[in-house]
């Protein structure tokens, strides 16, 4: 019964470092939870039990966070190079829409940046026919 509540787990390989991600199942709209800095995705276990009725939930450890590969230089942590590790993930698993819930600097890094960042991806992927979009929500308090 408990192995039921433990996420799935996975990881790709994208600008040479190795990202990982949580995917604790659920319906409805894939829900990307982003971690505050200096913490991981397994930080919302608990919030992702609540949410799975409503959305397939997903957290992504950030680069140089968690199950995801240690980054020591400080020129491969910014904000626009995170927020690529995202996308990528989103796109390696095949979510062409996904809500998104920003925590911290994670969080920001991708609200700042999606845009962006989707619309020039959206040009490369555009002849291969898959985006990723984006599209923040508001979370109300479960049950």
């Amino acid at each position: 019964m408990l192995k039921a509540l433990e996420p799935g787990t996975g990881s790709i390989e994208t600008e040479g470092l190795g990202i990982a991600w949580l995917d604790w199942g659920g319906d409805g709209d894939p829900l990307v939870l982003l971690h505050p800095n200096g913490f991981c995705a397994g930080i919302y276990h608990p919030l992702a039990l609540r949410l799975r009725d409503a959305h397939r939930v997903l957290g992504i450890d950030l680069r140089g966070h968690g199950a995801s590969q240690l980054v020591t230089d400080p020129a491969l942590l910014g904000n626009d190079a995170m927020a690529r590790d995202v996308l990528a993930v989103l796109d390696h698993r095949g979510h062409g829409e996904v809500v998104r819930a920003p925590q911290g600097q994670a969080g920001r890094a991708v609200r700042d940046h999606d845009r962006r960042v989707v619309e020039a991806a959206g040009a490369r992927r555009a002849r291969s026919g898959g985006a990723v979009r984006l599209r923040p929500v508001g979370l109300r308090r479960p049950g």
